[in-house]
């Protein structure tokens, strides 16, 4: 029985960690800081907005907020969804006289909103005489994600407004509201990021922390405020058009369209032009050798015939071959070599030929005289032993 007892313990005290983890982590899921922003100074007789503002929220589902206010000086006219919950159901319960109003602000669906921007935008209207004012608090916030969960908030910050004299107007008493003039991309295209600038129409000036939201087929694709260059930039990701709400208090709500278009811009390339290079060949020229064969053979017996054979054949060959220079255009051209020569070797050859065969003949007649100069001789001593013996 202890046994079971202990495992019921352990399982309780764990389901109580869980839970009060479960607590924790619920607490620290989100938190924001939520405001009124209203303008500094109005005129009497005029209308002006306010907005309630919240600051990085995950998951918002539902709002509410109570706001008091000097009932002699302002006086509620309307009650509308803000930007960031654009398309809410918006539950009021206003009484002027007492100079308060209870806004629950519920998001349609079961997909809540993430980031910053306005919950509600509220108009006034201006019933005190000028030099009066009035304080806009903020009491009773409570914020809750689609899990049903309260979201945390770190704290409210509350605004005032005082109603200007004729004697202290500024440049946004000229009209109770000005206006945007928002300059939209020429040439938008998809997954390239989209610049918004917005600045005041009169005085140029840039207009930071405008609420802007975008939509794409009445879907809210991208929200957030301007920078303090009064410049938002988003990134479309489907091609058509996109609507674009801009609103600020102070500021009528300026509307704009922007098409975006599927192909990417287009590059334009300079041609890049190519020289071809000039290849030049420079002339080859061919002299052909020159060949000089000058054999001289001279045949002189010492006999009483003495013929005496000069052959001097001199053969001078000096054929000189010149090939014009050609230059080839970027076209190459082969020029074939110039003659190398062999007929003029060919004719030397013949003439060395023709000397040995002189020579030859030459050499084989000195020898026959020989020969018939020794029988002479002989006959002629042998005349001569004979005396010698007889004596």
């Amino acid at each position: 029985m202890d046994k079971i007892k202990n495992i019921r313990t352990a399982l309780l005290i764990r389901i109580l960690i869980v839970f009060l983890i479960g607590i924790c982590l619920t607490g620290l899921v989100s938190a924001a800081t939520v405001s009124v922003n209203a303008p500094d100074s109005v005129t009497s007789g005029s209308t002006f907005d306010a907005t309630i503002d919240v600051t990085e929220v995950t998951n918002l589902d539902t709002v509410q907020f109570t706001l008091t206010f000097t009932p002699s000086v302002l006086q509620i006219d309307s009650v509308v969804a803000g930007t960031l919950t654009s398309g809410a159901s918006i539950t009021e319960n206003t009484d002027n006289a007492a100079g308060t109003t209870t806004v629950i602000v519920n998001m349609p669906g079961v997909t809540g909103v993430n980031g910053s921007g306005s919950v509600a935008k509220i108009t006034f209207n201006v019933v005190g005489a000028a030099g009066s004012s009035s304080d806009l608090t903020l009491s009773d916030v409570g914020l809750g994600d689609i899990y049903a969960n309260p979201i945390t908030v770190d704290g409210t910050i509350s605004d005032s407004v005082t109603v200007s004299t004729a004697t202290t107007t500024t440049i946004k008493t000229r009209r109770a509201r000005e206006y945007f003039d928002v300059t939209l991309p020429t040439d938008a295209y998809v997954n390239t990021e989209v610049v918004i600038t917005v600045v005041d129409k009169d005085t140029k000036d840039p207009v930071k922390k405008v609420d802007v939201d975008v939509y794409f087929s009445d879907k809210k694709v991208a929200y957030g405020m301007t920078d303090e260059n009064g410049i938002f930039k988003f990134t479309p990701t489907e091609a058509g058009d996109y609507r674009i709400v801009l609103d600020k208090s102070r500021y009528h709500t300026a509307e704009e369209t922007l098409t975006v278009l599927a192909g990417a811009p287009t590059t334009t390339v300079a041609p890049t032009t190519t020289v071809a290079p000039t290849t030049t060949v420079a002339p080859t020229t061919t002299v052909a050798p020159t060949t000089t064969v000058a054999p001289t053979t001279t045949v002189a017996p010492t006999t009483t015939v003495a013929p005496t054979t000069t052959v001097a054949p001199t053969t001078t060959v000096a054929p000189t071959t010149t090939v014009a220079p050609t230059t080839v255009a970027p076209t190459t051209t082969t020029v074939p070599p110039a003659p190398s020569g062999m007929s003029w070797l060919l004719i030397a050859v013949i003439v060395v030929i023709i000397v040995i065969v002189i020579a030859y003949f030459a050499m084989k007649g000195k020898g026959k005289e020989e020969v018939e100069e020794k029988p002479a001789e002989e006959k002629e001593e042998k005349p001569a032993e004979e005396e010698k013996k007889g004596e």
